[in-house]
């Protein structure tokens, strides 16, 4: 896991990645993370990813054909979040991102002071907004989230959102909330789904929901 300690880290920049194609990250870096508290998630820094069990075709029906690397690159997000909670426990806000994701940093700031000063409550979990409709769900029967935040577009995450999956799990094993989820997503129930789903389903039992803003777009 690569990262750069800077001084100003109320922010954190948490890249997820590719070893494959460095000089991703590195242009962000290079440009709008540039005086960034940044942290880097790559393959080597996620647990083992392991070939899921087979499923039925129809929960496949939106990514039917997609490699068994981009698969394993669906396990990444949660695993970085898990991560970035544990190595900036004084963090203010959490920005997750793609690596080709471009993002303008000084209305970013601007728009986190703003929502910290008036309505920071509303704003736990917010980005570009996908809604999941009933048809939706009933087609992918195990995903219960009605609302998920694109992760192409970048999402943010408050403290309050990360604490409290960093709260003691609920299904009786140990670990954290987020622990439990990223089992899941290994061999478990979350195994084929996509990241997106995933973050949205784990804030979901924490009673964290997800909530647009304009100025996230994918």
């Amino acid at each position: 896991m690569l990262g750069s300690s800077m001084k100003n880290d109320w922010l954190v920049v948490v890249s997820i990645a590719s070893k494959s194609r460095p000089s991703y990250y590195q242009a962000q870096l290079a440009t709008w993370a540039k005086h960034q508290t940044f942290m880097v998630f790559q393959e080597d820094d996620a647990r083992e990813c392991q070939r899921c069990k087979a499923v039925a075709n129809r929960e496949l029906w939106w990514k039917v054909g997609a490699t068994e690397g981009w698969w394993c690159a669906q396990k990444r997000p949660l695993q970085a979040i898990h991560k970035a909670a544990l190595k900036f426990p004084q963090a203010t806000w959490f920005l997750i991102v793609d690596d080709d994701t471009f993002v303008n940093i000084l209305s970013l700031k601007g728009l986190l002071l703003e929502l910290q000063a008036n309505q920071r409550a509303r704003y736990e979990f917010f980005g570009h907004i996908s809604y999941n409709d009933a048809r939706w769900r009933q087609k992918n029967s195990r995903v219960a989230s009605t609302y998920q935040a694109m992760g192409g577009a970048g999402y943010v995450l408050h403290k309050n959102a990360m604490r409290a999956l960093l709260s003691p799990s609920s299904g009786g094993g140990a670990g954290s909330m987020i622990e439990m989820c990223i089992n899941k997503t290994i061999l478990g129930e979350w195994c084929w789904w996509n990241s997106d789903w995933a973050v949205a389903e784990c804030l979901e039992k924490v009673s964290v929901r997800p909530v647009g803003h304009p100025r996230f777009a994918q």
